[in-house]
This record gives C-alpha cells, sequence and structure tokens, in this order.
C-alpha cells in the first residue's frame, strides 16, 4: 500500500450554499456620494435614467400597407381523394360527356380471336402476388376499426401500404405490355410519368370549377390516339338529367386563389401528348358526407381523370 498525502475533500453543493450565504450577508456601504456633492457647492444629484429618457427619441411607426389583391369567385373543387355522389352520371354532366356502352366492333372481334398463352398468364399471376404479398415493405397501414366497438384501440398492422402496392402492379402490367408489343416501334414510343400534378380551371353554368388531381401513372406520346370509330352523329347516347341535383353537388366550395391550368409536360417535348392515365381508388377515397361508396362512383373517376388530362393539355397548346 502506498502512502499519499489525503485529501481533503468538500462537499460542492454545501460550499456553494454556504458561498450564496455569506454573500447574502453583506451590507452596502455608504459611498458618501451625498456629502461629496454638499461640499461641492450644493450641487444636485440627478437620476441618470431621467437624463437618458430626455434625450431619446421614440422610434417612427412603420405604416405597412396592404398589399392588393384580385378577389376571386369562390371555386368547386374536385381532388385526388374526391368521389362525386351520383357517379358516372355526374361525371358525364359535369365533363359533357357520354358514356358508350361497349367498344367498337374491330376491338371486340379482335379480342375474341386473341389468344394469350399459358406463361403470360403465370406472369401476370406473379406480378400480382409480388406486388401484394412478396414485396419487403413493412410500413404502417392504415388503422383497423370495429363499428361495434368504436373505442377500442387495435394494435398497429405493418405490411405493405396501398400506395405502394399500386405503383408495384401498374409498373409490371406495364412491363408486361410492353413484352407483347416489342415487335411495334410505334408503340414503344411513350414516355412515363410518375406522381404527375394535372390542374385544370373552368367555366361550368356560372359556377367555377377546379380539378386539382395527382395520378399514379401518365403515359404520353408524341402523337395523340386514333379514334374509336364513332364520331359525336353516330352515337345515340344523352346526357342524363341530375334533377333535382346539380353537377356540383358533393364538390367541396373553397376560396380561389387564383388557380390555373397546369400540364405536367412542356409545349416543347416530344413526347406532349397524353395516351393513357391511371388513377387509383384506396382506403382515403371518399365523398364528401362519406357516404357508402359503389362502383359507378369508381368508375366515374377514370372519366374525370381523363377529361383533366386532355383539358389539361388543350388548353396549354390552343389557349
Amino acid at each position: 500500500m502506498k502512502f499519499t498525502q489525503p485529501l481533503h475533500a468538500q462537499h460542492i453543493g454545501r460550499m456553494v450554499k454556504r458561498f450564496w450565504l455569506s454573500a447574502s450577508q453583506r451590507l452596502i456601504r455608504n459611498t458618501e456620494v451625498d456629502a461629496c456633492a454638499e461640499r461641492l457647492k450644493g450641487a444636485t444629484i440627478v437620476d441618470a435614467n431621467e437624463i437618458f429618457k430626455a434625450q431619446s427619441k421614440p422610434a417612427p411607426k412603420e405604416v405597412i400597407k396592404p398589399i392588393p389583391t384580385r378577389k376571386y369567385p369562390p371555386i368547386y373543387s374536385y381532388n385526388t381523394d374526391s368521389l362525386l355522389i351520383e357517379g358516372l352520371e355526374q361525371a358525364q354532366v359535369l365533363t359533357k360527356s357520354v358514356a358508350v356502352g361497349s367498344l367498337p366492333q374491330r376491338y371486340t372481334e379482335f379480342l375474341d380471336k386473341l389468344k394469350i398463352a399459358d406463361d403470360v398468364h403465370a406472369t401476370v399471376e406473379m406480378d400480382i402476388l409480388s406486388a401484394h404479398l412478396f414485396d419487403a415493405e413493412q410500413k404502417k397501414t392504415k388503422r383497423l376499426h370495429d363499428p361495434l366497438r368504436p373505442a377500442f384501440n387495435f394494435p398497429r398492422v405493418y405490411g405493405i401500404t396501398e400506395e405502394r402496392k399500386n405503383i408495384l402492379i401498374l409498373d409490371k402490367l406495364i412491363r408486361q405490355c410492353e413484352r407483347l408489343t416489342w415487335n411495334k416501334a410505334e408503340i414503344l414510343q411513350k414516355k412515363i410519368l410518375h406522381n404527375p400534378l394535372i390542374r385544370v380551371v373552368f367555366d361550368k353554368d356560372g359556377d367555377k370549377i377546379g380539378m386539382d388531381l395527382a395520378a399514379n401513372l401518365l403515359i404520353s406520346s408524341k402523337k395523340p390516339i386514333d379514334p374509336l370509330g364513332k364520331t359525336s352523329e353516330d352515337i345515340n347516347e344523352v346526357i342524363p338529367d341530375l334533377f333535382p341535383l346539380k353537377f356540383t353537388s358533393s364538390l367541396k366550395s373553397i376560396p380561389n386563389d387564383g388557380w390555373e391550368t397546369f400540364y405536367p409536360l412542356n409545349s416543347g417535348n416530344n413526347f406532349v401528348t397524353p395516351h393513357t392515365v391511371f388513377p387509383t381508388f384506396t382506403s382515403f377515397t371518399k365523398t364528401l358526407h362519406e357516404l357508402p361508396i359503389n362502383q359507378s362512383q369508381i368508375r366515374s373517376r377514370t372519366l374525370i381523370y381523363a377529361f383533366a388530362a386532355a383539358s389539361s393539355r388543350a388548353k396549354q397548346q390552343f389557349g
């Protein structure tokens, strides 16, 4: 054992308390300023704060004038998660379009004669399974709710999110279509945009309608799609009547902050013409009144997205 000089340890907290105790007991010494002032032939003592207050001037207040803004009328908005209450019929009235019952005859005859190999069926089945089951993503999915027990908090479920499933299945099926049409050069001259933003604003019967949509995929090409074979004179369909409802029913009225039409591709791009748009349906898509969703409302989304893509490109091209 080595003998060392003992250290006298001091408790830091006790020393700090003792220091402040002694500091609080200090007496303020008299500087004898008053006595010195009397000796200086009756000089008066003036508070320094009064001198500084007299010399200081208040800072001028800056008047901020409001910036004049243009007032826009309210707009009826249809966004990515919206649904029309009357479904496809309301979408036809809103876009002034008709729904054709079936494909042209030349397409139906082609589909009847078409024979798909078994390996294509197997590949498509594997693509669907890999997009919905075999993907390695593990994120929080939508919360589970029991209508009979609305206050019960279920544990969070981890898995593949709806957005991830939609992106995977669309990419895989488009790739499968490219494999089947590898010998046709015109079909391969396309451009694929992921999550493009499409915005279109138009007037209808005195109301301002705005569509602000984010599609999952947008395929554009160099030239427009060929007509289906029928003109407006050959189609005997009529636009349905929504009375007593209006085409703006279930559309949310929001303040208009100067909406402008937007198309995701510039006019100078070679692949500027819209070819196919892919809208998807998720659990966040619902009507304004949160009523049960039917098949007609889901089909109306395809018409709205197609109209928005075509009209935004037409406004960009023709003004």
